[in-house]
């Protein structure tokens, strides 16, 4: 991979970005390590994709790379996938009560909403994010965690304990230290026995290889009873910033206990 970015990302005079990535020396780029750069308000940067907090605070920068350049399915799919268990078991989808975790500006939240959930709940570690939401789609949370999952005190703990939530979705945001596995359990702890559990992540961290965790705890909540898997998809979760799809796997479980 060459040091130097190929071009740049500017607003053109319709307000939108113009955006190329770097070119490739044919090197294989692990996911959070893919890079762009950005002009904005006359200053140049370098971003890495999972600088989420800078790419959230330019708005419109987030909608436009993730899921027009790079044509992101995530979001359309776990939920459709959602609701296709729902109609299965004859549930109305405003039975639901979401937390949405790595809830970021918003994108999945406004899709449960398209759904039919009669409450959605985001939850991120990242302040960016939870104003991202607000500015972009302040209609859709009904409440807004930024918190720890892994450290919360007991005002955090209540709010995610009263909604009484029947469903958790996570979308693209497990692995790559984002959200470990512990912080997963904590949230999955804070859904009730029965709940549906809807969430994407990258296939290789549900592989022998996987060094994220969440293998290991995949197989064991399956093996204890604890989750059961109703349905489950390999898809193209986007593109690379080379051109190269990037496959996940969706799965909609139903929980039985907690972790």
């Amino acid at each position: 991979m060459s040091d130097t970015l190929s071009s740049q990302i500017s607003r053109d005079a319709s307000g939108r970005f113009t955006l190329s990535f770097p070119e490739s020396e044919g090197d294989q780029v692990d996911q959070d390590e893919e890079r762009c750069e950005v002009t904005f308000e006359g200053e140049t940067r370098e971003l890495r994709f999972h600088d989420y907090a800078e790419i959230y605070a330019i708005p419109g920068l987030y909608e436009q790379l993730f899921y027009e350049e790079l044509e992101c399915a995530s979001p359309r799919v776990v939920c459709e996938a959602l609701g296709r268990e729902l109609a299965a078991r004859g549930r109305a989808p405003e039975t639901l009560r979401v937390l949405d975790v790595g809830a970021g500006n918003g994108m999945v939240g406004e899709r449960l909403r398209e759904l039919g959930a009669s409450v959605v709940v985001g939850a991120d570690i990242l302040p960016e994010a939870a104003a991202a939401a607000r500015r972009d789609r302040p209609d859709v949370y009904d409440d807004y965690l930024v918190a720890d999952l892994t450290d919360l005190d007991a005002e955090e703990s209540d709010r995610l304990s009263d909604p009484d939530f029947n469903c958790l979705v996570t979308v693209a945001a497990l692995g790559f230290g984002d959200i470990p596995p512990e912080a997963f359990t904590v949230a999955f702890n804070h859904v009730r026995p029965g709940a549906l559990v809807a969430l994407t992540i990258k296939e290789d961290f549900l592989g022998d290889g996987d060094g994220s965790g969440f293998s290991r705890l995949v197989e064991q909540a399956l093996a204890d009873g604890a989750l059961k898997v109703l349905a489950r998809r390999r898809y193209r979760h986007r593109l690379s910033m080379t051109g190269e799809p990037l496959h996940y796997v969706a799965v909609v479980a139903e929980k039985a206990r907690d972790l």
